[in-house]
């Protein structure tokens, strides 16, 4: 398949964010390695701090190509799930997002690291897509059954985002 989009390479994170830290500053910085992912976003505020940057939130055929790959693959990294390859349920460190790119295996076959876990991200049509810390292997998979797709009026922590653009 030509894939016809851009896709930030890690989960977003505020301006002010490090390896510890979140950050408080409700300002999108740039998609980038090391920093603790922006959780607890509404899909209104993920949506908005896309379009700031002139980019928009991924569409779900996207976000799952980007995840998959050319090969649809079911993990970012493989065919076949591996427990310690992402931050899903049971992983250390236990319950809790880490830093974008900490699991140097979970990348997906064009590069974009975390789709696999760490945090949901919203998609543009108000859903979810590739499970959290918190998530169990079957919500952890690319293209997940579309069934187990809720989507989420009230973000928790698990809930973050990437941005996309054409």
């Amino acid at each position: 398949a030509n894939h016809t989009f851009c896709i930030d390479l890690y989960e977003a994170s505020q301006s002010d964010a490090t390896s510890d830290s979140p950050g408080t500053s409700n300002e999108l910085g740039s998609s980038r390695p090391g920093v603790l992912p922006w959780g607890n976003v509404s899909f209104e505020d993920a949506e908005a701090q896309c379009a700031t940057l002139g980019k928009r939130l991924c569409s779900q055929a996207e976000w799952v190509a980007a995840c998959g790959g050319n090969e649809r693959r079911t993990y970012p990294y493989d065919n076949t799930y591996v427990a310690e390859t992402c931050n899903g349920s049971g992983v250390d460190p236990i319950d809790s997002s880490v830093a974008t790119g900490s699991f140097a295996s979970c990348i997906s076959p064009d590069g974009p690291f975390d789709m696999s876990g760490n945090l949901e991200e919203w998609t543009s049509i108000r859903s979810t897509r590739g499970g959290s810390f918190s998530d169990i292997e079957m919500n952890l998979k690319c293209n997940r059954p579309s069934g187990e797709m809720v989507p989420l009026s009230d973000p928790g922590a698990a809930v973050g985002f990437r941005c996309c653009a054409d």
